[in-house]
């Protein structure tokens, strides 16, 4: 099988009066002789960097025969894109920050997603959807993968080395369904080498030495990932280069990630320095869980959620409440998942939590037993997991909550935001991590922060939501990484990397999410283990 090579080089970006303190390295005293033996090499910027060949490397501009030159609207929009990737101010022009950036020793992939080199159809840089991070379209057909280690640094310890790279895939395993297992012979999943110059992959992907290439690595599903030997690598310090952090990029696009263009997260194309107590960033989460989905998690019910010690919603009613949804034939007012992976779905006055198979046990509840303050009869409801908030809306109002607690001054008027009142529906969107309002056929794209809807909304929902109706009643995004939309009693399931609906749908609402196979109310309501195939997660 042919194999599309990641080639990664890092710029070292610390800043003055950041530097990270050192964390004590657990097992550094086995090697304190390996680094009296060698000096960390001094890691230089090249002096020139020739602008047009650079933007041909990282795939910014076509190549040209020799003698011919770019037609002036051509090398502004390459050098815009790069300065969006880079994420500094797009000017079209090369200026010092540009420059100081070409300059930057880097990852050597090339930054348009899509490109012939790396092996698929050539695309223009920006998508009709910018996406924080980039999904290269290839991804592991299993989650159960194997790595083995042919070599090692020449810097650490055997042991240093397994620490860093079992830390590094920690990173990915933590926040997914992925499992990593190293293994001693044979041939794994990601062949992990420490090598100099030109190595296995041939003389078109040879090291250059010290501060250069760092490292390289391939997409699935061939994962191999390959370590420049001159570097000086270390664990636990800033000094030299991290291994843990190098490794961790280059699991990211071992399992199907391209580079990010938002400065701090780990796929971001520049070697951004160490960090202690280092935490994935969003922005890389969302990208390997439209992947592979969320980590399977079992979270606990809820009880008395008001604490007034009544139940006042905690507990199905005892008696008959005409007011109490009908789960197998009342449609959605609005459904989302929360920063604990918990599925809720809402009518009228009460809440439902969803689980693989049905309802969970104890619900429905009122709204007000679990997010006090909320009406019933909401419009759409969402959780960002970039700020792990959540919102409700309802005609022209809007509530913001962190955790089950209202913040301060909120509701607010939704007649500032630029957003219509009595919206349909509102999800994070897998595709680039923003938040969508839907209302009759059009969509929004609306800035939390500001508040405020982008520029150039609203859209037509048909042109970029092929097969999603108008006037759906709910959506959000599940842990498996896809997009569901509802509509009455059906829903439809959107591929947020294909940008398809998936074949097969829509289906029931009734019978795939609320468990009732048919009849008008669900015949058991079931929890943890208890998965018949017909309700699994798989068949949603």
């Amino acid at each position: 099988m042919k194999r599309t090579a990641v080639s990664l080089v890092f710029a070292v970006l610390i800043c003055a009066g950041h530097a990270a303190p050192y964390e004590e390295d657990p097992i550094i005293n086995e090697d304190q002789e390996i680094r009296e033996k060698r000096a960390a090499p001094k890691i230089n910027r090249p002096a020139t960097v020739n602008p047009d060949e650079y933007l041909v490397k990282f795939g910014y501009l076509p190549p040209v025969k020799p003698g011919r030159q770019y037609d002036p609207n051509s090398m502004v929009s390459a050098i815009k894109n790069f300065q969006r990737m880079a994420d500094i101010p797009q000017t079209g022009l090369i200026d010092d920050k540009t420059m100081a950036m070409m300059q930057a020793p880097r990852c050597g992939v090339v930054d348009v997603e899509g490109t012939n080199k790396m092996g698929v159809k050539k695309t223009k840089f920006k998508s009709k959807r910018s996406k924080r991070y980039a999904i290269q379209g290839y991804k592991w057909s299993k989650t159960d993968l194997t790595y083995r280690f042919l070599s090692f640094s020449r810097d650490l310890t055997e042991r240093q080395t397994r620490d860093a790279i079992y830390r590094a895939f920690k990173l990915w395993s933590d926040v997914t369904k992925l499992t990593f297992t190293e293994i001693t012979y044979g041939t794994a999943d990601i062949m992990i080498e420490f090598v100099t110059r030109v190595h296995s992959d041939g003389p078109a992907a040879a090291f250059d030495g010290p501060g250069g290439v760092l490292a390289h690595a391939y997409f699935p599903e061939n994962g191999d990932a390959h370590f420049d030997d001159d570097e000086y690598y270390t664990v636990y310090k800033d000094e030299g280069t991290n291994l843990y952090i190098v490794a961790a990029h280059e699991f990211g696009h071992s399992l199907g990630l391209g580079h990010s263009s938002t400065l701090g997260a780990l796929m971001y194309p520049w070697y951004q320095g160490y960090v202690p107590n280092y935490e994935l960033p969003q922005d890389d989460i969302l990208g390997i869980q439209q992947l592979y989905g969320m980590p399977d998690t079992n979270r606990p019910g809820e009880g008395d959620e008001d604490g007034d010690g009544d139940g006042d919603g905690g507990e199905t009613p005892s008696k008959p409440d005409p007011n109490l949804p009908k789960a197998c034939t009342d449609p959605f007012d609005a459904i989302f998942m929360d920063i604990y992976s918990r599925t809720y779905a809402l009518r009228g006055k009460y809440i439902w939590q969803l689980n693989s198979n049905g309802i969970e046990q104890g619900f429905p509840k009122k709204i007000k037993a679990v997010y006090k303050g909320v009406p019933g009869n909401l419009n759409a409801a969402v959780t960002s997991h970039w700020t792990q908030r959540t919102y409700f809306f309802k005609g022209e109002r809007f509530w913001r909550f962190y955790g089950t607690s209202v913040e301060p001054g909120y509701p607010k008027n939704i007649k500032d935001t630029g957003l219509p009142k009595n919206p349909d529906a509102a999800f994070v969107w897998g595709g680039n991590g923003k938040l969508y309002i839907f209302k009759g056929a059009q969509y929004y794209e609306w800035d939390e922060y500001s508040q405020k809807v982008a520029d150039g909304y609203p859209k037509k929902i048909k042109t970029y939501w092929k097969g999603i109706p108008s006037k759906i009643s709910a959506a959000f995004r599940w842990e498996n990484g896809k997009t569901y939309f509802f509509k009455g009693d059906k829903y439809w399931r959107f591929d947020d990397a294909t940008l398809k609906v998936d074949k097969g749908y829509p289906k029931s609402k009734a019978i795939n999410w609320m468990g009732c196979d048919g009849a008008s109310t669900p015949n058991k309501l079931l929890t943890g283990g208890d998965r018949p195939l017909s309700r699994s997660a798989g068949s949603r």
